[in-house]
């Protein structure tokens, strides 16, 4: 996979963060608007909104795609990364391959996955990521499109898939687990609750399999769903 251009889009904030003179110069002018020093860094001010990233896929055969969202703050606020193509002109969603999972369920906040799974062919791709967050990670994964013939294989893709889906459970909880603004409180239920099928099942396999030898691609993934088990109000009744 390569990078061929990426670009942001959304509004621009109207007010630029604020910060205190630091000389008396500017001090008697009171506070100064923060203004960005490009020889000191490249980093740019966050627009908001929706991000867009244009990729080509150049594999000579098909490959299945891990798209994952790495959050620097974990605050119950759905994201959201889905893939789409050119067709007759027009930018239409890419299912193929996509998690049987990924459509809205069970009454979640938003509609929105923190990662997903497409099986590419040569062409052009678009991902759209909604983040609602001021900082994240992009990360893509390829394997070799299944079944496979070596069993080392179909452990990797399936140890990398089972954790990342359990930790994205998580980023959009069903039953109003997940949250619409931040001002909001979650559910006491779902509070409760320590999902076996997303939480516990996952880190086992995960585990399982790094005992056995397997490295831990998904770290982020796992450090979230241990101390989501090691965090839950109530004790966990499974070994």
């Amino acid at each position: 996979m390569k990078s061929k251009s990426g670009r942001r889009s959304g509004l621009r904030p109207m007010i630029s963060p604020y910060i205190q003179a630091q000389s008396e110069e500017t001090a008697r002018q009171g506070i100064a608007p923060y203004q960005q020093i490009q020889d000191a860094a490249r980093d740019l001010l966050p627009e908001g909104g929706v991000d867009w990233f244009k990729f080509d896929y150049d594999g000579a055969q098909p490959g299945l795609v891990h798209f994952e969202l790495n959050l620097l703050e974990r605050d119950n606020i759905p994201v959201d990364v889905s893939i789409f193509t050119i067709v007759g002109n027009e930018v239409r969603p890419y299912e193929r391959g996509a998690d049987p999972v990924t459509p809205p369920h069970e009454v979640q906040a938003l509609p929105g996955n923190k990662f997903t799974t497409r099986i590419l062919t040569k062409g052009t791709y678009f991902v759209r990521v909604d983040a609602n967050h001021v900082f994240y990670q992009l990360k893509t994964s390829l394997y070799d499109l299944p079944p496979y013939n070596e069993p080392r294989k179909a452990v990797r893709a399936g140890m990398d898939y089972i954790v990342s889906a359990g930790d994205s459970w998580h980023a959009n909880i069903p039953r109003h687990g997940g949250l619409v603004t931040r001002v909001s409180s979650n559910h006491h239920e779902t509070m409760l609750c320590i999902a076996c099928h997303a939480t516990h099942f996952t880190t086992r396999a995960e585990l399982t399999a790094a005992r056995n030898g397997y490295q831990v691609n998904k770290r982020a993934s796992l450090d979230f769903l241990v101390e989501r088990l090691s965090n839950n109000p109530l004790p966990s009744v499974r070994p």
